[in-house]
Formats: structure tokens, C-alpha cells, sequence
């Protein structure tokens, strides 16, 4: 039997720390799959360390034949002992890659990996990765802004069914929080945005009265009192501030 894994990492430099992911597939059934970060040196030494994860979760059987793909050219030719890794503190890892016989590597297009690199992404935005959150709770649905360690701002509306929360997340880029915090500071103000996230394509609408600001998006809406209100717009504000403390 096969097993195909898919292995992704992004390196954001700003925090010296590699985001890393992969897939998993039998029989083209997606079986498992997993995000991280790791603070290693270099992005081989992340690649070895999420392959030799990626084995240990599997639970290695030499019954199957496991094919890792990456679109990293000199990390295939390097587990391939095509070449030799230029840092040393590899060579340990690739070992015990190597040391495997029923392991092999392939290379594919940034495109054909679209999906692990979506979830290595997601890893900067999980919540233990966040500088700061805040939630706005009401009795069947929930505003949460995020602004996570790669300086990035989130929202998320949900909405509580049968005891599970539905989120819709969305990536709001500076304008739109700057417009979003003009509104805030008026007695009354609308906007609406509309764009692309992870090719989903989301509307958002803000709409703020004297005593009451109710953001929906898609079919999800919020709203908030002028005491939540004010503290959405001094969170907001603190996001744009730190951001720009980090440029």
C-alpha cells in the first residue's frame, strides 16, 4: 500500500521561526494531517524534523510504501544523496530519514501543494500563536479578533448550533480596519467590503448606530453594545499600533 505525504513550510523571518505542515493520504483518503512551529535554524532542518514527525505519526509499518512530495528542489536532491547538506547539524536528521528503507522523495509544484501550505499558514493564526485576542460573547454567537505573531488581523464571527460553534473567518487588511475604526468613532456609519481569502469569497457589512455597532459576515452577524463597542475600537487601534511598533 501507498502512503503520499505532503510536506510544507514558510519561514517567517520576523520571529525566526519556521511554520511547518503536512498531509497524509491512502488511497487518496486524507487520513491525517498536522501543523506546527519550530524554532530551527534552517528550512531543512524544518523539513527533517516535520518527514521524521510525519513517520512517527504514522506508526512506520515497512508494508507500505510512504511518498513524501515537496516543491523544494535542494531539500529532495539532499534526502535523495543527490548532494550533500551545506550545514552539518542536518546531516543527523537525514540519517534517520535515510535510515528508513521503505521512504521516498518526490518533487512537485508549488500549485499541486496548495493545501498543506494553507494549513502551515494556519499555524500563525492558531491561538497560541496570537499576541492578542479578544472575544465578544453574546448568548448564540460570538465576535473574535486576533492578531497573530506574523502581524496579521483575523475576525471571526460564530454562531452556537446544537452546542457546536460555526465560525466564519476572514483576513481584514489595514484599510479595512482603519475604516472599520472611522466608523466606530462615529455617532453613525456604514461600510461594506468584499474580498479574497483561502479562495473563498466573503462580504462583510458594519453598520453603526449611536448605540448599538452590528458587523455581519456572510449570513453571520454580531452586534455590540456601546460599552463593547468602544472596547472593539481601542482593540483595533492597539492591533494597528503594534504592528506598525514592528515594522
Amino acid at each position: 500500500m501507498n502512503i503520499n505525504v505532503f510536506i510544507a513550510t514558510i519561514y517567517n523571518k520576523k520571529h525566526n521561526q519556521f511554520a511547518t505542515a503536512y498531509t497524509g493520504f491512502k488511497d487518496k483518503e486524507l487520513f491525517i494531517e498536522e501543523n506546527d512551529i519550530l524554532d530551527t535554524s534552517n528550512n531543512l532542518s524544518a523539513i527533517c524534523v516535520t518527514i521524521t514527525k510525519a513517520i512517527e505519526k504514522i506508526n512506520n509499518d515497512n508494508n507500505y510504501k510512504i511518498n513524501f512530495f515537496l516543491d523544494n528542489e535542494i531539500a529532495i536532491k539532499i534526502l535523495n544523496k543527490q548532494i550533500k547538506p551545506k550545514a552539518d547539524e542536518n546531516q543527523k536528521h537525514i540519517d534517520t530519514i535515510n535510515g528508513y528503507s521503505n521512504v521516498f522523495f518526490h518533487l512537485i509544484r508549488i500549485q499541486d501543494n496548495e493545501k498543506t501550505i494553507r494549513l502551515a499558514k494556519e499555524v500563525f493564526s492558531n491561538s497560541k500563536n496570537l499576541i492578542c485576542e479578544k472575544l465578544f460573547f453574546g448568548s448564540i454567537n460570538c465576535l473574535k479578533v486576533q492578531l497573530s505573531i506574523n502581524l496579521e488581523i483575523y475576525f471571526h464571527i460564530g454562531l452556537k448550533e446544537a452546542n457546536k460553534w460555526i465560525w466564519n473567518k476572514v483576513k481584514m487588511s489595514e484599510n479595512e480596519i482603519g475604516e472599520i475604526i472611522h466608523i466606530l468613532k462615529k455617532d453613525e456609519g456604514k461600510a461594506s467590503f468584499f474580498h479574497k481569502y483561502e479562495n473563498n469569497n466573503t462580504q462583510i457589512w458594519c453598520n453603526k448606530s449611536d448605540d448599538k455597532f452590528t458587523i455581519k459576515i456572510n449570513k453571520i452577524s454580531k452586534s455590540l453594545a456601546k460599552g463593547e463597542f468602544e472596547v472593539l475600537r481601542i482593540t483595533l487601534e492597539t492591533f494597528i499600533a503594534r504592528s506598525i511598533e514592528n515594522f
